[in-house]
């Protein structure tokens, strides 16, 4: 899915560089001009490294640890004395980590750098390319340019970010982001938030695996984050409640479906609230015993079902496997 993917972003931006495209790059024939800032290595031999097949690749996640470092990948400088507007367009995929420790900044001479505002971000739960683009009508009409794609980590998260192409080009016009759209819950169902809440007066909220005592019927509307182990009807799914989270809040166990979820997916759980556990240092609310369906249909999610009887999720940052609705660590240890 994921060359898919990559190819329709190329074809984007082929489209963006054919309007008067003023510099371009494809990583994955070559790093070019583009330098390597180590600010902080933490230890590490290196973060920024070259990878054909996805072009410039950062990740400081090394012998199974994370480590704490900063590592800018710098562009040459580009001349944009000659136009009133322009932009930056690029192509990246970002896996595991934290979004806030990802940013793309831009100078032009001996300027400060400033903190570009990026239309599109990948959520971190796939290897799928975005097409992102940047406003950079503040540098147009200067000389000297210059971009730089800033990755941090820490010891509790490191990302895996990778930029495939970069083109400037002449002209603005930046799309902006989607918001973000909680849709509306009517009487007698909960968003996740306020399932929270319930479950936090029924069972110890810092407990790391609490089950409920007084069992309570609910249900609860969100959009699935993860999807996995489609048995007999059944699907167990994680929610939350905005559409952009990396991790769920509430998780339906073993579910009964009249069709199978997706990630991307807005959905109603109905069941029995009978655990209230830590994953990561996430609180999740888990419902058994119940249905799970489709509220509204979303458009442009991409729609994967993850069905795997062993596949690998991202919980806060963290990275698991979940097999046989088991969570265990990626040394093989059993978490939950």
């Amino acid at each position: 899915m994921k060359k898919i993917f990559s190819i329709f972003a190329a074809v984007l931006l082929a489209g963006s560089l054919m309007a008067d495209n003023i510099y371009s790059i494809d990583f994955t024939s070559g790093q070019g001009e583009w330098t390597i800032d180590n600010k902080d290595l933490g230890g590490i031999d290196h973060v920024w490294a070259l990878d054909t097949r996805f072009g410039m690749k950062a990740s400081a996640y090394v012998d199974n640890t994370n480590h704490a470092t900063e590592s800018w990948l710098v562009s040459p400088a580009i001349d944009l004395s000659s136009v009133s507007a322009s932009k930056l367009v690029f192509s990246h995929a970002r896996k595991y980590g934290e979004l806030s420790q990802l940013s793309v900044k831009a100078k032009a001479g001996d300027g400060d750098w400033a903190t570009l505002q990026v239309s599109a971000w990948p959520d971190g739960s796939s290897w799928d390319f975005v097409e992102a683009e940047a406003d950079l009508a503040a540098l147009a009409g200067k000389a000297g340019l210059q971009i730089a794609f800033v990755y941090t980590s820490s010891t509790s998260a490191a990302a895996t970010w990778e930029i495939k192409t970069v083109a400037v080009t002449d002209g603005g016009g930046v799309t902006p982001p989607d918001p973000e759209v909680t849709p509306a819950v009517p009487e007698g169902v909960l968003t996740c938030a306020n399932a929270k809440i319930l479950a936090a007066n029924a069972a110890d909220p810092t407990a790391d695996n609490k089950n409920v005592e007084v069992q309570a019927n609910v249900k609860i509307r969100g959009f699935v984050t993860f999807a996995y182990d489609l048995k007999e009807g059944k699907q167990s799914a994680w929610i939350a409640d905005l559409k952009s989270a990396s991790a769920g809040e509430v998780q339906g166990y073993y579910l009964e479906v009249e069709e199978a979820v997706v990630k991307g997916d807005y959905v109603e759980i109905e069941g029995k609230f009978v655990k209230y556990f830590k994953a990561a240092d996430n609180i999740v609310l888990e419902v058994t015993d119940g249905t799970m369906k489709k509220v509204e249909p979303l458009t442009g999610v991409e729609n994967t079902v993850l069905t795997q009887k062993a596949q690998k999720v991202m919980i806060d940052g963290v990275v698991y496997i979940m097999r046989d609705n088991k969570l265990f660590n990626l040394q093989g240890a059993q978490v939950r």
